[in-house]
């Protein structure tokens, strides 16, 4: 049987979702599990329903319940979207520089290019083949060209072929799209990104796992030093 601990008179809603997220970690309360309602609930944890409902409404906002009509509340696992939208608040609060994206890039992308050229498949190779493609069609087109750049590098997070990658990528996205919108207006912007996309599809498409990672250093190091003008 379930044990709920009731909460103290001075803990409030945050006490009572704290309880809740440990028992989900720790698989008391299983996904798909329904819960208690929130009168059985707020007299297990010695709570008033206000209480209940805030600490349900934050373990909502966490992606750990959903609240079906006329069904319940229910225990969910926690969707990619969560962390996404945490991390890309966080990105937008804190004015990030172009510095700190490439050193955060240089931190995540250099990792995924190696895993990308060991579990990459023949439909990563054809989306990343088609985006240089579509960037080198689109040299006249800022907005086309930033997101096929930005689909270009989300692709190789999904070929990691782990779900943290994309998440991470996608949390930066509207700090790289000015980043990349920033680099087309610079000289020759166009042939570092064609230049250096086309090095690190050649080493994923031949598995080159070292060769990847080296190539996605190099781009990240000449597209940084080329937007910052930064000397060698």
């Amino acid at each position: 049987m379930v044990q709920y601990a009731r909460m103290e008179r001075s803990r409030l809603y945050d006490d009572v979702a704290s309880e809740l997220e440990r028992m989900i970690h720790e698989d008391e309360l299983h996904v798909g599990h329904k819960l208690p309602s929130e009168p059985e609930l707020a007299q297990k944890f010695g709570v008033s329903r206000n209480i209940l409902r805030e600490a349900l409404r934050t373990l909502k906002e966490r992606g750990l319940v959903s609240v079906r009509n006329g069904a319940g509340t229910f225990v969910e696992r926690p969707k990619p979207e969560v962390l996404i939208n945490a991390l890309d608040r966080f990105v937008r609060l804190t004015d990030m520089t172009a510095r700190q994206l490439f050193e955060i890039r240089s931190a995540i992308e250099v990792t995924a290019a190696g895993l990308a050229a060991e579990r990459a498949d023949s439909t990563h190779v054809k989306k990343l083949e088609a985006i240089i493609a579509a960037m080198q069609a689109h040299q006249s087109d800022v907005r086309r060209w930033t997101e096929e750049e930005l689909a270009f590098h989300f692709i190789i997070a999904e070929a990691t072929r782990n779900p943290l990658f994309p998440c991470l990528i996608e949390a930066l996205a509207m700090g790289l799209a000015e980043l990349f919108a920033t680099g087309f207006y610079k000289p020759g912007g166009h042939r570092y990104g064609i230049e250096g996309h086309t090095a690190i599809l050649a080493a994923i498409k031949a598995h080159a796992k070292e060769e990847a990672e080296r190539a996605m250093l190099d781009h990240l190091n000449d597209s940084r030093k080329h937007l910052l003008q930064e000397r060698s």
